[in-house]
């Protein structure tokens, strides 16, 4: 019994940080955030990601080397259900710890521009937006 109550703390505990993160997230960045707490182990992390999918609670895409990981309406609706029993010491470590990756992660979510000659005195000139694998802005002249 304890078993699954834990395994439901470590997924509520994965879908408080994807409701509360302010940039997109990889399967990585969330790993690291549970682990280096020590909120759970990499087995229970992994049980729990892929329970969420399996319930349709969080979308996993996968973007060249990058699997992000977005929560859906559907996990929102269950944080706001069992968020109360969130222990409140452990939100408090995620919140802090998603803090201190802000610069990490804006870094994946950011502005691109690049310029390569056509010709001697034509270029290529590209700008795009990204948050994370959605294409936000794109422009290329």
């Amino acid at each position: 019994m304890q078993d699954n109550r834990n395994n439901a703390d470590n997924k509520i505990l994965i879908l408080y940080a994807l409701a509360n993160a302010k940039y997109a997230m990889t399967k990585h960045d969330l790993s690291i955030i549970m682990m280096d707490n020590l909120l759970m182990s990499y087995y229970n992390f992994q049980d729990s990601i892929y329970g969420l999918k399996d319930g349709r609670f969080i979308i996993l895409d996968k973007d060249g080397q990058e699997e992000y990981v977005e929560i859906t309406e559907s996990g929102r609706t269950m944080l706001s259900l069992f968020s109360p029993n969130l222990d409140v010491q452990k939100r408090s470590m995620i919140d802090v710890y998603m803090e201190e990756m802000k610069n990490e992660l804006i870094v994946k979510n950011t502005i691109h521009a690049s310029f390569h000659p056509i010709d001697t005195d034509r270029f290529l000139v590209e700008i795009y937006a990204k948050e994370g694998r959605r294409m936000i802005f794109n422009l290329a002249l």
